[in-house]
């Protein structure tokens, strides 16, 4: 039983890292990494120059969310965003993205 719930838990964690990992990558793909500054590799918690990105990086995205939307709005966001992907498909990002989600251990 113990050894059921313990694969479960790291399945979940295997799961979430790879959605944080994802996420990651689109915000990479979106430029706003690049035009904030922040630097890939760079630690955003002990760096104090990149913690200070980062914090301008959370604000942003809070401040979108935080602006009621309207739900064509939304839907041209969706298709916005698929359009940028698959227009920058082979960039070293998607790349990237696959490599680091594909070699997740997952238990």
């Amino acid at each position: 039983m113990q050894f059921q719930l313990s694969r479960q838990t790291n399945q979940q964690r295997a799961a979430r890292t790879r959605t944080l990992i994802q996420i990651g990558g689109l915000l990479v793909k979106s430029g706003i990494t690049e035009k904030l500054g922040i630097k890939i590799g760079a630690d955003l918690q002990k760096e104090e120059t990149q913690k200070k990105k980062a914090y301008t990086l959370l604000g942003l995205l809070i401040l979108q969310l935080s602006v009621p939307q309207k739900i064509d709005e939304v839907e041209n966001a969706e298709r916005l965003g698929k359009q940028f992907l698959f227009e920058n498909k082979d960039d070293d990002t998607d790349k990237t993205m696959k490599e680091l989600t594909d070699n997740l251990v997952t238990v």
